[in-house]
């Protein structure tokens, strides 16, 4: 999937939040009757590898928050959900089950990220592959955020529908990323959810539009209550700026890894404490290969397999807001 076909947006946060989709989607083209029918295809592939008893219990979930939204959203986000939905012409618990997938998953996905030093600037590279990989790369939106007629930031929508994000930048202040930490099952993130807590792709999103310096930032991601353990990998201006939180639905899970203290970072699903398995395994050894050869980390793409999609998050003093800030390209693994 080459970066131009990625869909490009302005997500205006000073339009109220029940209209900021519709200005932003206006000029897109898109095929709805196409998209409603691949999104439920993928809701219904998602569901059929669910047992029967969770199937039905998120499906309550579902009654649940339609009947009383504040359950999951704030006011402004339920707000988009709705006017998505009005948008595409599609049921809002449809689009509801899209946006609570990272929840519902609890089976291990392929999400690869690698924090790293390029001429002593920090980085991430962002590789996803998991069950509906296909449909996220069809419909994936990069959105630049504007607030007070100045663009400010950006966050990647893994497709149309969805209000959160699994990546996000500051321009000149931080980038961060999410990979999934399977831990516990449904029943414990329904839990979870009751208590009022974040969903963890929701707050990056949250982080993102609100923050403002990469130390508020860690911050926030290492100790607001979330529905689901997760791990947030985010890297800031200066060299020393990476970390890889590890966490539990309350707080964080162990010690952070720290760019301070290595030359790179690989978090693959796994925490870090335990025996690394294969993946970070073989990208540590594309690394040093890298290294030992004086060739770009980011070759890593083209060279390893769990790298499927790439996200290039680079940060300099006077950012391009004319190019995409989140560059995604389809590994030619």
């Amino acid at each position: 999937m080459d970066i131009n076909n990625i869909r490009k947006i302005v997500l205006d946060l000073d339009i109220n939040s029940d209209e900021r989709w519709k200005v932003a989607l206006q000029d897109v083209e898109i095929d709805f009757n196409e998209f409603r029918n691949d999104m439920k295809t993928m809701i219904r592939s998602l569901l059929a590898d669910i047992s029967v008893d969770i199937r039905t219990a998120i499906q309550n979930t579902v009654k649940e928050i339609l009947a009383s939204p504040s359950i999951l959203y704030d006011n402004d986000s339920w707000a988009e959900i709705c006017s998505l939905a009005d948008i595409m012409g599609i049921d809002k618990s449809i689009v509801l089950l899209q946006n609570m997938v990272y929840i519902i998953h609890t089976q291990s996905c392929a999400c690869v990220s690698v924090l790293y030093k390029n001429n002593d600037a920090p980085c991430i590279l962002h590789g996803l592959e998991f069950q509906s990989c296909s449909y996220w790369r069809k419909y994936a939106i990069c959105c630049l955020l504007k607030k007070s007629d100045s663009v400010f930031g950006s966050v990647l929508f893994p497709a149309l529908g969805t209000i959160s994000s699994p990546e996000g930048q500051v321009f000149g202040k931080f980038a961060v990323v999410l990979n999934q930490r399977i831990i516990g099952n449904w029943n414990d993130n329904y839990n979870s959810l009751r208590e009022g807590n974040f969903l963890p792709q929701l707050l990056l999103r949250h982080v993102v539009e609100e923050t403002i310096d990469y130390e508020s930032a860690v911050q926030q991601l290492s100790n607001i209550n979330l529905i689901a353990p997760c791990y947030y990998s985010i890297v800031g201006r200066e060299c020393h700026e990476g970390k890889v939180i590890s966490r539990n639905r309350s707080g964080c899970a162990n010690v952070n890894l720290s760019l301070s203290d290595h030359r790179f970072l690989v978090q693959a699903n796994t925490d870090h404490w335990n025996k690394p398995d294969s993946r970070v395994t073989e990208i540590t050894e594309l690394i040093k290969e890298s290294e030992s050869l004086d060739l770009p980390i980011e070759d890593l793409c083209i060279k390893s397999p769990f790298i499927t999609i790439k996200s290039f998050l680079t940060f300099t003093s006077t950012p391009k807001l004319n190019t995409s800030c989140l560059d995604l390209v389809q590994s030619t693994s």
